[in-house]
């Protein structure tokens, strides 16, 4: 599911685990988040996107500002991806509030097969219970 430009993820439980990955041609792109937790600033790296081992449990009361960003270094044939979700200890999705009523699961994903000039994807506002 792709996030438009701006999205609130919120009530993110207590415990929830942040998950992020990146799949494609490794050579073609880099990948990253920048990752603002309670306001300290740290970033989730191409190396640790690619071999999946992301993984940031959150905590009561914290606020994540994610910041996704995808750079193709030529066009490829196969699209890369990039995915950010939060789970819970289980590994089910967790789910959020839908703008339109109901819920949804706190998860995106972007996809490039040409180069683009805007680095950033979205800017995901995550808000814990």
């Amino acid at each position: 599911m792709g996030c438009a430009g701006f999205d609130i993820w919120r009530p993110i439980p207590a415990g929830s685990i942040l998950k992020a990955k990146a799949t494609g041609e490794d050579t073609a792109y880099n990948a990253s988040i920048a990752v603002f937790r309670n306001g300290t600033a740290s970033v989730i790296r191409h190396e640790q996107l690619t071999t999946g081992d992301v993984s940031v449990t959150s905590a009561q009361g914290d606020r994540f500002v994610l910041d996704p960003a995808l750079i193709l270094f030529r066009d490829v044939d196969q699209p890369v991806t990039i995915e950010m979700w939060f789970e819970d200890e289980q590994g089910n999705d967790v789910m959020i509030s839908a703008p339109s009523g109901g819920q949804r699961p706190a998860r995106c994903d972007w996809s490039l097969a040409r180069v683009r000039l805007s680095p950033m994807l979205a800017e995901i506002v995550a808000l814990g219970a």
